[in-house]
């Protein structure tokens, strides 16, 4: 769908994958351009001068194809990180099932870095929290005085 839309409106694609800033500037420039190639081509060309119009045109095929290459190139980058952060998400289960914590740690921060809104990473770091805390309670030594902690709150 974004591809359709960036192809007709160009810089629309680049907008809906997140990317609103260079895609509103791409859509700006094109729109600009185009309107000034209609008018000197279609409505007033006696109005403006021969070497305008072909600017104007030139600039629009040349923002067109612009947006075009930048929403390909996207694309592209998009795919290498999910590539990547499929392995990295991998990596983490694996390394979390054989109690690895910080082979974990280090695949989740990553993975992390990568995008920090995806919910299996989100459920496989509070995985790691709570076996990492599991983990410093079994090795803490039992309070002395019957179970109750000197620690404000314990």
């Amino acid at each position: 769908m974004a591809w359709v839309l960036n192809i007709l409106f160009p810089g629309v694609g680049l907008i809906l994958r997140r990317r609103e800033w260079l895609g509103l500037s791409h859509a700006i420039l094109f729109a600009l351009c185009a309107n000034v190639a209609i008018a000197a081509w279609l409505i007033v060309p006696d109005a403006i001068p021969p070497w305008l119009a072909t600017l104007a045109t030139l600039l629009t095929v040349l923002a067109w194809l612009a947006a075009q290459w930048l929403f390909a190139r996207h694309q592209k980058e998009m795919h290498r990180r999910a590539r990547a952060l499929a392995t990295l998400i991998q990596e983490a289960r694996q390394s979390l099932g054989a109690g690895r914590l910080d082979v974990a740690r280090v695949a989740l921060e990553s993975a992390l870095e990568i995008d920090s809104e995806h919910a299996e990473v989100k459920a496989l770091w509070d995985r790691l929290g709570e076996l990492e805390i599991g983990d410093r309670n079994a090795a803490a030594p039992a309070c002395p005085e019957g179970g109750r902690s000197s620690v404000v709150g314990g």
